[in-house]
């Protein structure tokens, strides 16, 4: 369902020749160069440059590509509720979400729209924050769950918040610490091996701050990782502290495993914010979404009091 122009060209793109893109549409090669030489008239410049070995993109040609592969999965997606509404469905939703939403808020909207539209298809990525909001720009994702950070958003992106979801410092319930009190004795979290996402999300910095006011080392993690999977297998070998949201120990998978330390001086503020295109309409079936995603979130806000 690709137009046939931004098709054509992507064919060109790749093979870097107008002979074997055309054997790859099935087209004639004069037929690909009359459209070529269409769409550069009508974008204005050139595209490719005629080199010995082939065809070479042109600084606008690269530039044309990036939008057109957005644009190639907008109609990816429009094909695809297309076809559900065809088939009796309702459409799909393309949702991108952070560890905290994942574990918990995601799963509770899924379940909540199933109830009451079990024909909507959804697709769930996993991801950093600056992987969702690329999603989100591109128009791969439909909308990001995510942690609200102090980066500045894109112009063409709106952040609205759901809840407050504080980070806490996590352990197993049968962990040393599993009672631990602070008392100016910060220190003594260091001496348990920690696990913690990459360094080059938004957590990282934000236990070092943490850490900082107590006048404390900030730990060095030695394992790191955004699997939640994983992280929940060494937790409970008894050993090793994290950092994580509040709901997703309240949840049921971390809940009956999983304790954290209560301390207003060792949690960390955290707003799980939706983001979505300030310019783009959502399809019927991820505005259905929206509205269960909002309705879970309030209910959540309830109930991630002790």
């Amino acid at each position: 369902m690709i137009p046939k122009t931004l098709d054509y060209f992507e064919k060109i793109y790749l093979h870097r020749s107008l002979n074997k893109a055309s054997v790859d549409l099935g087209i004639s090669q004069p037929a690909l160069s009359k459209s070529l030489k269409a769409l550069e008239q009508e974008v204005g410049a050139p595209l490719f440059i005629r080199r010995s070995w082939g065809l070479e993109p042109t600084k606008f040609g690269q530039a044309f590509r990036a939008h057109s592969l957005a644009i190639s999965k907008q109609y990816q997606s429009l094909e695809r509720d297309v076809h559900a509404l065809l088939n009796a469905q309702l459409g799909s939703v393309q949702i991108g979400a952070n560890l905290g939403a994942t574990t918990s808020l995601i799963p509770e909207s899924i379940l909540a729209l199933a109830a009451i539209r079990p024909g909507i298809r959804i697709s769930l990525l996993e991801g950093l924050y600056e992987d969702l909001v690329g999603g989100v720009i591109s128009g791969s994702l439909d909308m990001a769950v995510t942690t609200a950070t102090s980066l500045e958003l894109p112009t063409v992106l709106v952040s609205e918040p759901l809840f407050e979801d504080p980070f806490v410092i996590a352990m197993a319930k049968s962990h040393p610490l599993s009672q631990f009190v602070l008392d100016g004795n910060g220190d003594a979290l260091q001496d348990y091996p920690w696990v913690l996402p990459p360094d080059q999300g938004i957590l990282r910095p934000r236990v070092v701050e943490l850490f900082a006011r107590l006048d404390a080392r900030a730990p060095v993690p030695r394992v790191e990782t955004v699997s939640f999977a994983a992280l929940l297998e060494l937790m409970c070998t008894g050993h090793y502290l994290t950092m994580q949201p509040l709901s997703v120990l309240q949840s049921r998978l971390a809940s009956p495993h999983l304790t954290w330390i209560d301390d207003p001086a060792l949690t960390i503020a955290r707003t799980v914010t939706c983001i979505r295109h300030r310019n783009r309409e959502l399809s019927p079936a991820a505005d259905e979404f929206h509205d269960v995603l909002k309705n879970t979130a309030q209910k959540t806000r309830a109930g991630t009091s002790r």
